[in-house]
């Protein structure tokens, strides 16, 4: 038997938070005119289903999300908003 727990130890105003699909190792593919392109980000705290961005990454800018290796960034990708309160 196993039990997952996640504690808030404390909580920080103004993180950059992406779905953790959206991360691969140390990058992710930042959408911009319908197209993806990979950035190196520094990874700060990995929560149930979200990864805070410490660096590399802009308030506002878009991410692909699940960010997959069938993505090809000399492609075009279709933005769908989603709900930031859901992250």
């Amino acid at each position: 038997m196993s039990v997952e727990a996640n504690i808030v130890a404390r909580e920080k105003q103004d993180a950059i938070v992406v779905p953790a699909n959206a991360v691969i190792g140390n990058e992710v593919l930042v959408v911009k005119d319908g197209r993806p392109t990979p950035r190196k980000v520094e990874i700060g705290v990995r929560g149930a289903g979200h990864v805070e961005i410490v660096d590399g990454l802009e308030e506002n800018e878009m991410v692909a999300s699940p960010a997959t290796a069938n993505i090809q960034t000399r492609g075009h990708v279709k933005v769908r908003a989603t709900d930031a309160s859901s992250l």
